[in-house]
């Protein structure tokens, strides 16, 4: 698969799941509550409510922007041969699990996160060998 279709499938759907989807369902583990009640509004999300919105903090929105933009210098440094494939790979699983660890903080952005991180592990596992 081209680099730059992969790039762009991975951002619009990072920013529709994170940006624009909207649900009535929500997923809480009991830590959600330590972040919600004591790091301030802007790690502050949804939690056991049946309303019809985004279960996603600012953190978690703002965090995805962040994602898309390295997933595009990612591409041009792909693209341009700019830094080794070794290093590429290995910088870009350090980015994945980053990213898992930060989702923790909402299971909601774990669960919209893992068809993302599995996708892309699988990519990049598979560009590289080649």
């Amino acid at each position: 698969m081209n680099l730059f279709f992969i790039t762009i499938i991975e951002s619009i759907y990072l920013y529709y799941m994170f940006h624009v989807f909207r649900t009535k369902y929500s997923f809480n583990h009991s830590f959600e509550f330590l972040v919600n009640n004591n790091l301030g509004d802007y790690f502050q999300h949804s939690i056991k409510s049946n309303d019809y919105r985004r279960k996603i903090c600012k953190f978690g929105r703002d965090g995805s922007l962040v994602l898309i933009l390295y997933l595009i210098i990612r591409f041009f440094i792909i693209k341009y041969n700019l830094i080794s494939k070794n290093k590429i790979n290995n910088f870009n699983k350090f980015i994945l699990i980053i990213i898992f660890l930060l989702s923790w903080m909402n299971l909601n952005a774990v669960i919209y996160f893992l068809p993302f991180l599995i996708f892309d592990y699988y990519f990049f596992h598979n560009l590289f060998i080649q």
